[in-house]
């Protein structure tokens, strides 16, 4: 009888998936791995930011995702769902794809970090100042103390622009330019029109 994961995701492979290694450390079949991943994200209630977020049904399936991601380019990549599609919910093979982490993490928005402020924008309440800062390789720059949060946010976004015109020339993927690029118009759209960037994920 195949064994479900969270209550949804059936998995049905005709082998072990899991093993011991040579040392004693237990070990797992890395389509498993990924797709276990997938099913935990957004089914067993401990990640809020996949609240929203649901598998395909052909995707509950273990076997299903496998043949999927033997296909792909997926070694020391990580899934991703609305990188090539802005606000999509759905684990599905028309909408998801494997990107580098350094791409990934171009899109962080540090949400529960930073509270009700915009992106790049934290309180300092010993200054009583709002403080923008933006992340570079995993590292903080400070970007300057503002009367107000908009103004704050907005040397942020403009920051930003400058980050990801400069990491377009890391990738040669064009799949992983084009996101760079609606990434940075959807900024310049924003900054033009005083707009404050809630997402570079969704919107």
């Amino acid at each position: 009888m195949a064994r479900k994961i969270c209550g949804v995701g059936v998995n049905d492979a005709d082998y072990s998936v899991t093993f011991y290694n040579s040392d004693g450390t237990r070990g797992h079949c890395p389509y498993y791995r990924k797709w276990a991943s997938m099913i935990n994200r957004c089914y067993n209630g401990s990640f809020s930011t996949y609240d929203n977020s649901v598998v395909c049904d052909e995707w509950k399936y273990f076997s299903n995702f496998k043949k999927w991601m033997i296909e792909q380019d997926w070694v020391g990549m990580e899934l991703d769902k609305d990188l090539l599609y802005p606000n999509n919910s759905i684990y599905s093979p028309e909408k998801c794809l494997f990107v580098p982490k350094e791409l990934n993490s171009l899109f962080v928005d540090s949400k529960s970090s930073r509270g009700e402020c915009p992106m790049g924008v934290s309180f300092d309440k010993r200054r009583e100042k709002y403080e923008s800062c933006i992340s570079i390789d995993n590292r903080k720059k400070f970007l300057g103390y503002f009367d107000d949060q908009y103004s704050a946010h907005k040397a942020w976004q403009n920051y930003k622009v400058i980050i990801l015109r400069e990491q377009l020339e890391k990738f040669s993927d064009i799949k992983y330019k084009n996101i760079i690029i609606s990434r940075i118009d959807k900024l310049l759209l924003d900054i033009e029109n005083n707009i404050v960037t809630k997402s570079l994920h969704h919107y």
